[in-house]
C-alpha cells in the first residue's frame, strides 16, 4: 500500500529534483553544445549565438577527422590499448586478489599491508620514466600495458567479493579433487560477473582516456592515441588563437572558400573520442551499483 506523502514531503521532492536536474544540465550541456558545434559550420560557428541546435549543418568537420590517418591510427591504438589493458587488469587483479582472500596464503598481511602503501605512497614520475627506460618500454605497446595493470584498489574490490562466497563452495571443490586452478578457473570467475563488470568498466574508462603516457614515452607517431593526439590538438588551437587575428580561419590544407575552422574540427574530434566508451557503458550499468557495493554491507 503506497504511503500519502505530505505538502511538506512534496515539496521537498521537487526542491530535490530541481536541484539535480539543474546539476544534470550543467554537466551534459557542455557536452551537447560540443555535439552542436561538431555539426555546425566553422565559420558560421565562429560568429556565435549557437546554443541549442546547428544553425548550418554540414558533416565536413567529421570527414576531414575521418580523413584524417593519424586519427584514425590513433584511434584504433586506444582500441587496442583498451581491450588489451582492460583483458589482462581483470585476468591478473582477479588471480591477484584471489590469492590474498585465501587465509592459508602465507604472508598474506604483510601482502596486504605493502598493498595499502602504494595506495597512498608512490616513488614519483621520474624514478618511473627512469623504470621504464631501464626495461626497454620507451616506444612501446607495452609501455600501456604492463604499467597499469594492477591498482591495489581494483584488488581489494576483488577481494571484497571473494569474501562473500559461501566457503562450503570452495570446501566442496577441493573434496572433489580441484585444485587452486580449477577452483579459479572454473567456479569464481564464473559467479565473478558483477565484479568483473565494474572493473572492466574502471580499467577500459582510464586506459580510454589517460594520454600521459604517450606524451611521457612515446615518440613513434604509430603508437600516438586518441586522447593524446586530442591534448595535441586543443594545446595548439590555443596557442593559434593567441596568435591570430580575430576572424581569421585556420588552415587546414584546404582550398579557399573552406568553411573548416579549427574549434569545429576539435569539437567532432571530441566527439569521436569521447562517443564509443559512453557507448558502452549502458551495457555495464547495471552490474556496476552490484559490483561496487560489494562488502559495503556486513550482516
Amino acid at each position: 500500500m503506497r504511503v500519502k506523502e505530505s505538502l511538506p514531503d512534496r515539496i521537498f521532492l521537487i526542491i530535490v529534483y530541481a536541484i539535480m536536474g539543474l546539476i544534470a544540465l550543467v554537466c551534459l550541456y557542455p557536452f551537447y553544445y560540443s555535439i552542436v558545434i561538431s555539426f555546425n559550420e566553422g565559420v558560421d560557428a565562429m560568429q556565435g549565438g549557437i546554443y541549442f541546435w546547428p544553425r548550418a549543418f554540414t558533416l565536413e568537420n567529421y570527414a576531414l577527422v575521418f580523413s584524417d590517418t593519424m586519427i584514425i591510427t590513433a584511434f584504433l591504438m586506444t582500441v587496442l590499448r583498451t581491450v588489451v589493458g582492460t583483458v589482462a587488469a581483470l585476468l591478473f587483479n582477479s588471480l591477484f586478489a584471489y590469492a590474498l582472500s585465501r587465509k592459508s596464503l602465507i604472508g598474506r598481511k604483510w601482502y596486504i599491508y605493502i598493498g595499502m602503501f602504494t595506495m597512498y605512497f608512490w616513488g614519483g614520475i621520474i624514478p618511473l620514466f627512469l623504470l621504464i627506460r631501464t626495461l626497454g618500454m620507451l616506444d612501446s605497446f607495452w609501455v600501456y600495458i604492463i604499467p597499469n595493470l594492477s591498482g591495489f584498489f581494483t584488488v581489494l574490490i576483488f577481494i571484497a567479493f571473494y569474501n562473500e562466497l559461501p566457503a562450503s563452495i570452495l570446501e566442496s571443490a577441493k573434496i572433489d579433487g580441484a585444485n587452486e586452478w580449477t577452483i579459479y578457473l572454473r567456479i569464481v570467475l564464473p559467479i565473478s560477473t558483477a565484479v568483473l563488470a565494474t572493473v572492466a568498466l574502471f580499467s577500459g574508462v582510464a586506459h580510454w582516456n589517460s594520454w600521459i603516457e604517450t606524451h611521457l614515452y612515446i615518440s613513434d607517431m604509430r603508437l600516438q592515441t586518441m586522447p593524446y593526439v586530442l591534448v595535441r590538438m586543443i594545446n595548439q588551437g590555443l596557442a593559434e588563437e593567441q596568435l591570430r587575428a580575430s576572424g581569421q580561419l585556420l588552415a587546414f590544407g584546404a582550398t579557399g572558400g573552406s568553411t573548416l575552422t579549427g574549434n569545429a574540427v576539435r569539437m567532432a574530434t571530441m566527439v569521436v573520442a569521447v562517443v564509443p566508451i559512453m557507448l558502452i557503458y549502458p551495457f555495464l550499468q547495471r552490474y556496476f551499483v552490484k559490483g561496487i557495493m560489494l562488502g559495503a554491507v556486513k550482516e
